[in-house]
């Protein structure tokens, strides 16, 4: 599986279970891979799994905690997103 597929695949396995997508890409990485990939696809994976939670919080929710945690997530997400744009692995 290329690269693009280990990110795709980080997002969407991240929507649901974070642990198992980390077990996996710690497996990947291990097997003699380059790491870049795997640790992309994690991070990718959080990142989607914080915008799913922030979804479910915005629109499931009652106030104040509608507010609190979504200014939480959305502050983590952005974080996150922020991280993967300023620490791409390079060629």
């Amino acid at each position: 599986m290329g690269d693009v597929g280990l990110v795709v695949s980080g997002a969407i396995l991240g929507l649901a279970d974070v642990d198992a997508l980390m077990i996996s890409m710690a497996h990947t990485a291990a097997t003699g891979g380059a790491v870049a990939a795997p640790a992309t696809a994690i991070a990718v994976g959080i990142l989607s799994n914080t915008v799913f939670k922030l979804a479910l919080v915005t629109s499931l929710s009652r106030q104040p905690f509608r507010r609190t945690a979504g200014l939480g997530l959305a502050a983590m997400a952005a974080a996150s997103l922020a991280a993967l744009l300023v620490f791409r692995p390079g060629p």
